[in-house]
């Protein structure tokens, strides 16, 4: 293979592959892109790691002779990224006639590399999944939905089916619209994206609920500056997004998400309303003093007022009073600031509502703006 391509497309798409393969592999050729030369000057890397696998197409400025190889993805952007921003590197791959091996080589002006490689017949194979549900929405509102649901995602392993984002297609008044759910089990965020076109009429119809895993989602949310609009594909078992030339296809998570209806506090009965960036940063200043391991901050609540403070036996105190619109019970709470932070900093309208029970219940904080953005946060002692 032959083929010359600019400095800046190449080392985006060696971004996104290497970003797909894990650190520590024991199959070395997984540590390995594949790089294939084809008709029309095009040139397409793809990655996998058994789970998660991205095939991108680019157009070169020149294909001189076709063909296929693997190399090392790392050692590879290494090099590209060390390159004159405006150059356009050569990569070729030609047998070599003393022990057999097919060396890449990468040459820009008077500099020239050789990695070494594994044969293109070797990798594991890559093939599209046929998926029978697909919808076309803006890769902006895409990102919109996981930007404002990610971060509630849970860590914890043993909790394997809270370590991705769920989705589920809905329906209001027979238009379809995709809702985002993630929980750690001391929070939960919900997102909704309204604008979302499938290609056939699929009301009535029983479409998977699944759940997305949170590397997937990192890598989707990688490819969200290409904008314009992103081709969602689904299974019961399996996802794919495509954007442009770009194909990533994912393995979903095998598990059932806890009913996260029933954890969302409807009933709420008092009703707190405060400016959201006034709340967002009282809570910021009075987290300074709270405590590194569970950031605990008091929320006293009175009829105009909301009192948030602090304290440290080793540092210190906080107090901040914040004019709010409150209707209710007066009473004390406490609760974890970053988790608080988390959600009024997803909330862009300038008001925020929290919908308060009592000193041991969860909290809803929604945006006024948005009916479909809603936060929980559970309380903790103080």
């Amino acid at each position: 293979m032959k083929a010359t391509i600019g400095r800046s497309e190449l080392l985006k798409a060696l971004q996104h592959a290497k970003g797909i393969i894990e650190k520590r592999t024991t199959v070395p050729i997984l540590s390995n892109i594949l790089i294939e030369a084809g008709q029309g000057n095009e040139l397409t890397l793809s990655s996998t790691d058994l789970e998660l696998s991205i095939h991108e197409s680019l157009v070169a400025e020149k294909v001189e002779e076709l063909g296929a190889i693997t190399v090392s993805a790392q050692m590879l952007y290494d090099i590209i990224s060390r390159l004159p921003e405006d150059s356009s590197p050569e990569l070729s791959c030609h047998q070599d006639t003393v022990d057999g091996r097919e060396p890449f080589n990468v040459k820009v002006n008077r500099s020239t590399f050789r990695l070494g490689t594994l044969p293109a017949e070797e990798y594991a194979e890559i093939k599209r999944v046929v998926s029978p549900y697909e919808f076309t929405m803006k890769a902006s509102d895409l990102g919109d939905l996981i930007e404002k649901t990610r971060y509630a995602m849970s860590l914890e392993e043993s909790r394997y089916y809270l370590n991705g984002l769920y989705f589920e297609v809905l329906f209001n008044d027979d238009k379809p619209f995709l809702r985002a759910v993630a929980t750690d089990g001391h929070r939960l965020a919900k997102a909704e994206a309204l604008d979302i076109q499938f290609g056939k009429n699929v009301e009535g119809q029983s479409l998977p609920k699944i759940i997305v895993p949170q590397k997937t989602i990192s890598e989707v949310v990688k490819l969200l500056d290409k904008g314009g609009e992103v081709i969602v594909s689904f299974s019961s078992r399996s996802i794919s997004f495509t954007f442009g030339g770009v194909h990533l296809q994912s393995r979903l998570i095998d598990g059932a998400f806890p009913d996260y209806e029933k954890v969302i506090p409807n009933d709420n009965p008092f009703f707190l309303k405060v400016p959201t960036k006034l709340f967002a940063d009282a809570v910021d200043r009075v987290s300074v003093m709270a405590s590194d391991k569970t950031h605990t901050i008091k929320l006293t609540i009175q009829e105009e007022t909301l009192m948030l403070s602090s304290s440290n036996p080793e540092l210190g105190t906080a107090f901040e009073e914040v004019e709010v619109s409150y209707a209710g019970v007066p009473f004390e709470t406490g609760f974890n600031a970053r988790y608080l932070l988390d959600a009024a900093r997803h909330v862009k309208g300038d008001m925020l509502s929290i919908a308060l029970k009592d000193p041991g219940s969860a909290i809803l904080l929604q945006d006024e703006k948005d009916p479909g953005l809603s936060f929980v946060v559970m309380p903790m002692r103080v």
